[in-house]
């Protein structure tokens, strides 16, 4: 018997259920790493902008 000397990669492109789950969880991560450094880089809001919105004293 010869054995089929494929590797897994070549296995799992030839999947198209795996290619749809791998490409939604490629564009899921790394539009979250998108959103964490676009949080993490906004400036925070003045003090005076808070005090507006929120009722202030």
């Amino acid at each position: 018997m010869v054995e089929d000397k494929t590797s897994f990669l070549e296995r799992l492109l030839d999947r198209p259920i795996a290619l749809l789950i791998m490409s939604n969880a490629i564009f899921a991560v790394s539009y979250f790493i998108w959103g964490v450094m676009k949080v993490w880089t906004t400036s925070p809001i003045p003090e005076a902008l808070k005090e507006t919105i929120l009722g202030g004293k």
